[in-house]
């Protein structure tokens, strides 16, 4: 059987629609690859998240980190590693929380996905992430997931405009400390939001 191409309209995880090209042989396949392009966000979004991560603004976000967990050897090395990296995305952090507010949901899902990242207090992470940095595609794909279960774009549009409230750093952090990872699934910014990276 030969492999069918067509334009479908997608709902995309950040609640865009968009004209994907889906291949498929069979109706299940066709049914499935929409599917999986539903759980991406859109072109445009994915600009947006580059634009966050590699341009993010001057503003920075001034929080408070767990201390590390490891050996007395990795943990100031790691600390020193982890700074590093806070004073380039605390900005990408602080132009995402103020994009979530406004109802983004992209932008909801990258300040979720840099809380996981943050909330990390494996030593031996930072230590890795130094060697092989996680790039774009990682925050990409931890943000995607992080919204997967946020999915009435609605409601929290409502909720934001009224101020309420490899191995990747999702994959990592779910197997550390699932009950973080679960608070920071919940959090939505807000005027009243802290400063504390690891309070949300």
């Amino acid at each position: 059987m030969s492999s069918i191409n067509i334009s479908s309209q997608v709902r995309k995880v950040c609640g865009h629609t968009e004209v994907d090209s889906i291949h498929y042989k069979t109706a299940r396949e066709r049914e499935e690859e929409k599917r999986i392009s539903a759980r991406m966000v859109c072109t445009d979004c994915s600009r947006k998240m580059q634009g966050w991560l590699n341009d993010p603004g001057a503003e920075d976000m001034d929080f408070t980190l767990e201390p590390l967990k490891g050996t007395v050897k990795q943990v100031p090395w790691a600390t020193e590693l982890r700074n590093k990296q806070k004073q380039v995305l605390g900005r990408s952090l602080m132009t995402t929380m103020h994009a979530a507010e406004q109802g983004d949901l992209a932008a909801l899902g990258l300040y979720r996905a840099l809380l996981v990242f943050f909330g990390i207090r494996d030593s031996a992470f930072w230590i890795e992430n130094a060697k092989s940095p996680l790039g774009f595609w990682h925050f990409k794909s931890d943000a995607e997931r992080l919204l997967r279960e946020d999915l009435d774009f609605d409601d929290y549009r409502k909720r934001a405009a009224g101020k309420s409230s490899g191995d990747t750093a999702y994959a990592r952090l779910k197997r550390l400390d699932p009950s973080l990872l679960a608070r920071i699934r919940q959090a939505v910014p807000s005027t009243s939001t802290t400063s504390n990276a690891n309070s949300q």
